[in-house]
């Protein structure tokens, strides 16, 4: 009769493959813990500020705070106007004396004046060529009146001459019942007709001629001082401008009796020259 056997005496590799597996199974434990106490110690040491990080952000700050930005250059308006001296017609170059001028940060509107030159060389301009013009008109009327008389004198006397010719040719054709000297008169008063018919016809156009370039003249010294005429009266609205927008006044640093400045009411500024801009603020 046989005692009962155990199984770990019965199936001794058995028991031994069973120690083994436990002993892999801590070693793996023990190197996966071994890990995440490594993770954790290397974040720590990332994130946690050292005193030293700790004072140089505050320095860092600090200077942020302290810090100024110098910036050079011009700043300009995006919408503005130049106001401009300006130029006069059949004037090239000269200076323009201001008697009003709205200071420097006044607001305007489009349409108000902003500065006004003075305008009595031009006015007076005006007026001189104003009155060229009239008695240059006028003597074109008269001498155009005369010529219109001249003519119709002239065609009269042709006319009368033509008359006078036809007369002797008529005259002329009794030949035949007139006496020798009867005849030898016709024949000279009929070479007389022929003689100034000719003469007048010739007159004629070379008078016509003659008037017409005496009326042609005056004609053209009448339009030349109509011409100066009104350029003097645009020159005088040119005197006055107006702001072409709503803004405000900003006066430019010029050149001005020998040094730089802003204009003045009194002061003479040259044609073409930017002495004021309308700024609009927004």
């Amino acid at each position: 009769m046989t005692s009962p056997v155990s199984d770990d005496v019965l199936e001794p590799g058995r028991d031994s493959g069973r120690g083994r597996a436990r002993k892999y199974g801590f070693v793996f434990l023990a190197g996966v813990a071994a890990l995440l106490v490594i993770a954790w110690v290397s974040r720590t040491a990332i994130f946690r500020p050292t005193q030293s990080t700790n004072s140089l952000v505050a320095q860092n700050n600090g200077s942020q705070r302290n810090a100024r930005v110098r910036v050079s250059g011009t700043t300009e308006a995006v919408r503005m106007r130049a106001i401009v001296a300006p130029m006069l017609e059949a004037q090239q170059f000269g200076t323009l004396t201001i008697t009003k001028l709205a200071p420097s940060g006044t607001r305007v509107h489009q349409g108000d004046v902003l500065v006004d030159f003075d305008r009595q060389a031009q006015m007076r301009e005006f007026i001189n060529k104003q009155d060229d013009f009239q008695k240059l008109a006028n003597q074109a009327t008269q001498e155009q009146a005369k010529e219109d008389a001249a003519r119709a004198k002239d065609e009269t006397e042709i006319q009368q001459a033509e008359s006078d010719l036809s007369k002797a040719q008529l005259e002329l054709q009794k030949e035949e019942l007139l006496s020798k000297i009867d005849a030898e008169k016709a024949q000279q008063t009929l070479d007389e007709a022929k003689a100034t018919l000719q003469q007048l016809r010739e007159t004629f156009d070379l008078k016509r001629k003659s008037a017409h370039s005496a009326v042609s003249l005056l004609e053209i010294q009448r339009d030349r001082a109509r011409q100066v005429m009104d350029h003097a009266r645009a020159n005088a609205e040119l005197m006055e401008i107006k702001s072409p927008i709503d803004g405000v006044v900003v006066l430019n640093t010029i050149w001005k009796e020998g040094k730089m400045g802003q204009v003045q009411e009194g002061d003479q500024v040259r044609a073409g020259v930017s002495f004021m801009q309308v700024v609009a603020p927004r």
